[in-house]
């Protein structure tokens, strides 16, 4: 279940020509920009952390996603092997600290994963989760890992599970005449709101575990890959902790 809420909850807070090679050379920040837009947060720290804006498909299970979607997924996955290529060497996702799963959820989109590398396919039109994705093709020159708070991620999940409650109930509601639909669009209202009070706690906590993580194992440049809601209190909390940051969003977010 927290596996496939990891895959919905970024929902709440025509695939054209990419370039694929920035010049050999190419500083970090124009780099980036042949996938993207980037934003200098912190020129110079101690560490380097390159922050992704993210969003996720709707659900655990894996099926074609939009061109939009597929478009963005290709931007992102170009960003992050060159960011591996030149030296990043963790990726810190939206998933409860620690390493990221090998069962249940997760296992099933390895599983796939993998099959469509040996097919040949195209992984960036598939709704596999991006960070196993990415243990899975960049291994072992990137270590990818969640970094949330355990206690702010639960809170999520249990809300998130709530709102899904209701969705199937309004589904299946057979005539039902109780709840109401006013009562349930109020419920739900109530949980958006408070899983949207998290938002910048979670950014902040993101940040702070993906740089003792980084301290931890001598890494002095990482990625974080969030939902672009977190994306602003990450990277106050980075530059604040002495880091130096770049903001990095794909084209194709938005579509």
């Amino acid at each position: 279940m927290r596996f496939a809420y990891l895959i919905i909850l970024l929902m709440l807070a025509g695939c054209g020509s990419i370039a694929s090679h920035p010049a050999p050379g190419t500083e970090l920040p124009d780099a980036l920009r042949t996938w993207g837009t980037t934003t200098v947060i912190e020129q110079k720290g101690s560490i380097d952390v390159v922050i992704i804006a993210d969003r996720h498909s709707i659900g655990a299970g894996i099926g074609y996603v939009s061109e939009g979607h597929r478009a963005q997924q290709m931007e992102q996955a170009r960003a992050i092997e060159w960011l591996v290529n030149h030296g990043y060497t963790i990726l810190g996702s939206e998933f409860e600290l620690g390493p990221i799963p090998t069962d249940g959820a997760a296992a099933e989109h390895r599983t796939s994963i993998e099959s469509a590398i040996e097919e040949g396919d195209d992984l960036n039109r598939w709704s596999h989760f991006q960070p196993v994705r990415y243990a899975v093709t960049l291994a072992p020159r990137l270590a990818v890992w969640g970094v949330e708070d355990p206690v702010l991620y639960a809170a999520d999940v249990k809300d998130l599970d709530a709102i899904l409650d209701i969705r199937d109930f309004r589904k299946h509601r057979e005539g039902q005449s109780t709840p109401t639909d006013s009562e349930l669009d109020r419920k739900e209202a109530a949980l958006k709101a408070r899983i949207r009070s998290h938002v910048d706690q979670r950014g902040r906590a993101a940040a702070r575990n993906l740089l003792e993580l980084a301290n931890a194992r001598g890494a002095t440049r990482v990625i974080l890959m969030l939902g672009a809601a977190h994306c602003g209190a990450a990277a106050g909390e980075c530059a604040a902790s002495g880091a130096a940051v770049t903001l990095f969003t794909p084209k194709s977010l938005r579509k």
